[in-house]
């Protein structure tokens, strides 16, 4: 997958509905070279779509107006972001393991996660979508 911005750097959609939660993920990848959206939940987040689809997302799965399972159904279901990888936070460790979720999306990482994966495995999803 090709990078969808004007710049040619990737762009990361963050959604979460904790504003110090989205503010760091956005500063630690725009460190990293990305341009980065973010959307306080699943409504804001389908808005976002509409005018610059992301090349990954970076989704909180409990957030108010819609959860994060029902927004992958709607990420699956589009045209423009059925492949795009998905990377799951959830304050819930143990539904990491047993989620529903799990087929549709890349990775699960549960709060508090180590940023230093975070960006891992986000650069390395990112450079997996490009070959495809």
């Amino acid at each position: 997958m090709k990078s969808t911005s004007p710049t040619c750097r990737p762009v990361a959609l963050v959604i979460d509905d904790e504003p110090s939660m989205r503010e760091l993920l956005s500063t630690v990848l725009e460190e990293e070279g990305y341009v980065v959206l973010t959307a306080k939940d699943g409504q804001d987040c389908l808005e976002h779509l509409e005018h610059c689809p992301p090349d990954i997302v970076i989704l909180d799965l409990h957030m108010p107006n819609m959860k994060g399972d029902e927004l992958v159904g709607h990420l699956r279901s589009r045209q423009a972001t059925r492949d795009v990888p998905i990377v799951v936070i959830s304050g819930s460790p143990s539904l990491c393991d047993e989620h529903p979720l799990y087929e549709q999306v890349q990775a699960f990482l549960a709060k508090p996660f180590d940023l230093d994966r975070l960006v891992r495995l986000v650069n390395e999803l990112s450079l997996e979508a490009e070959v495809i």
